[in-house]
């Protein structure tokens, strides 16, 4: 960390007297408050004011920061120090950064900015989320239904469907990268994040980052060629999110073994149980059941070949149901207008027959008078 009385010394804000002081100081020198994180209080590329933690994970920190010209929060990642001077760590964050930037889609988590601070930590600066990941709401519920999870992955093969066009790869596709939120009163609005892994296609791949191998993801959700270590495109996230959908469907993955290789060697060779073996006590329809076994062919020519593809399949396996509204407001509307016609028809016709029964009655008078003059004497 650069000196305090270099120019370049990162300085922050004491959160109670919002006096300015050097980051490496752990006391504000005006008030004496601690500040224990160096970067609460700081201003991150000079629009970005760091508020709180949001979480942490084994290689950075995710802070809530607020963006004063935009009016807006912001999620603000930094690599912790311990990791700023192991190139490997830098190139991964680097990597996810270039993988982010590539992407603009509205069901994926956006990048605003990243580089590097004036003491030199890496940072990013994305897209805040208020919601929960597809993990959470599965730990709530065992299985989510049906319909709710063709409109969740429906909308994670849109974000996908964008990213392989760019040449990205997410390559960890898992409930828990796949966030929730509301969106213009739409719950269950669907945001992807972590491109950590993601492979891009049109680079060649670095041998730091992708060693000979290695095998890359979450075991629980990789493809039969990302397990071997094989090249592989847009087909393998297919399989990832196949396994997500049958999650989402049975609440149980089709594979899980006693150890990481066991699972691994569970995805290359064994098919997937029924979703009746899983589940007995749900009814999934067949058709939707045939949709995910073949997004979990293990070889990628037999599975869907895009993310269109695979939405449409699904979209097309559950018909939407027809609300009966117009139906039943059309026959309650032809049930009341018939009797009225009836009831109007029988009135005319009384009418009718009463005018015909008099013309009747006057005619026979007639006939009758008239004989009785006939009859009278002389």
């Amino acid at each position: 960390m650069p000196d305090d009385k270099s120019p370049k010394a990162a300085r922050k804000t004491c959160a109670v007297c919002k006096k300015s002081f050097f980051v490496n100081l752990k006391v504000c020198p005006n008030c004496g408050e601690k500040n224990q994180d160096p970067f609460i209080g700081r201003t991150i590329s000079e629009r970005f004011v760091v508020e709180s933690i949001i979480g942490e994970g084994g290689m950075g920190v995710v802070y809530k920061a607020w963006q004063a010209e935009q009016k807006q929060g912001v999620a603000v990642k930094i690599l912790r120090q311990e990791f700023s001077d192991d190139d490997l760590s830098v190139k991964r964050f680097k990597h996810e950064a270039m993988a982010a930037s590539r992407l603009s889609h509205s069901h994926i988590v956006a990048l605003y900015d990243y580089g590097t601070t004036v003491d030199d930590y890496l940072y990013m600066v994305m897209e805040i989320i208020d919601g929960k990941s597809l993990a959470q709401l599965e730990r709530e519920k065992r299985s989510i239904g049906v319909a709710r999870t063709i409109k969740i992955i429906t909308q994670v093969c849109d974000a996908l469907d964008h990213a392989h066009q760019n040449a990205v790869v997410h390559r960890d596709l898992k409930p828990g990268n796949i966030m929730l939120t509301e969106f213009e009163d739409e719950p269950d609005y669907v945001k992807l994040v972590d491109f950590g892994l993601a492979k891009l296609l049109d680079q060649q791949g670095d041998p730091e980052l992708e060693p000979k191998g290695e095998v890359l993801g979450s075991p629980l959700y990789m493809s039969p060629e990302q397990c071997l270590g094989r090249n592989l495109d847009g087909r393998s996230d297919i399989y990832s999110l196949g396994i997500v959908l049958y999650e989402a469907l049975t609440g149980k993955v089709p594979y899980i073994g006693r150890t990481a290789q066991e699972t691994i060697e569970m995805q290359v060779k064994n098919e997937p149980e029924s979703f009746a073996a899983k589940r007995a006590d749900l009814y999934i329809p067949e058709q939707l059941e045939a949709v995910v076994r073949k997004s979990l062919a293990k070889d990628p020519n037999a599975r869907q070949q895009t993310m269109r593809e695979l939405a449409l399949e699904l979209e097309a396996a559950v018909p939407k149901r027809i609300e009966p509204a117009v139906s039943i407001s059309r026959t309650v509307d032809t049930s009341i207008k018939k009797p009225v016609k009836t009831i109007v028809t029988r009135k005319r016709n009384n009418k009718m027959s009463l005018t015909i029964g008099l013309l009747i009655i006057l005619v026979l008078a007639g006939f009758a008078y008239k004989f009785f003059l006939s009859n009278l004497p002389g």
